[in-house]
């Protein structure tokens, strides 16, 4: 689970959400090095529509993306096609193509810049997969329920219409999701939804409830910590 790739600005608080471009590069070495093959929601899902179906052998990684910010296509981008890997981005809808954006609700309050539909739409194109992170940028399930399915279908909608293809994946902002929410989000179609809870998944994790591993930038540790989850995650 990634946020920014960019170098943090010097008036951000929360600068663990930035990876730069050198440390995401890096990271990508060490993934494809450690054996992993990148893979997305779309390649694990068959024409049938069966869920996490492979029969690949290797351990499979997916690199996604929270809240569609601009650095993502600007610095991401151009890393993925170097490397011919896939990811999966979820911009929040209702901002995309927004400059100087400030969500309240977020710990960090310094204005970001969101991409436009010309940036998803090539980034689709070349194999970046997209998913919902809502239409607007909020605790989920905080909302009432109309509001809920507000939320998921009309960000679902709005997104296929974008990128001409079924929306198959949504990734709850703050990582707040409950019963009811996970109720209305097979409704609305999801095959698959995104937590921020820790971990590895197997075919066995529920898919509307899927664990991720958040990836910080931190200057001094970021290299030994990742390494250290990239560790974990070989061993589990």
């Amino acid at each position: 689970m990634y946020h920014h790739i960019a170098e943090p600005p010097r008036a951000v608080k929360v600068r663990g959400l930035y990876v730069t471009p050198k440390q995401f590069e890096w990271q990508i070495q060490c993934l494809k090095e450690a054996g992993f093959e990148f893979t997305n929601f779309r390649k694990l899902t068959n024409q049938n529509g069966e869920q996490f179906s492979t029969s690949s052998s290797k351990r499979q990684i997916i690199l996604t993306f929270d809240d569609g910010y601009l650095d993502n296509y600007e610095n991401a981008f151009p890393i993925l096609r170097h490397y011919g890997i896939t990811a999966v981005i979820y911009p929040v809808v209702g901002a995309i193509g927004k400059k100087k954006v400030i969500w309240k609700e977020n710990d960090e309050q310094y204005p970001v810049d969101l991409m436009t539909k010309n940036a998803i739409q090539e980034m689709h194109q070349a194999g970046v997969e997209f998913g919902s992170h809502l239409y607007d940028h909020m605790h989920l399930e905080q909302q009432t329920q109309a509001s809920i399915q507000n939320q998921l279908c009309r960000s679902k909608e709005i997104l296929e219409n974008i990128l001409g293809e079924d929306v198959l994946s949504v990734a709850y902002p703050f990582g707040s999701y409950s019963s009811t929410v996970l109720q209305a989000t097979a409704e609305a179609g999801y095959q698959y939804g995104l937590t921020t809870v820790s971990g590895i998944n197997t075919a066995q994790q529920p898919h509307l409830e899927l664990k991720r591993t958040a990836i910080k930038g931190n200057r001094l540790h970021h290299r030994w910590t990742f390494m250290k989850q990239l560790q974990h995650e070989l061993l589990a």
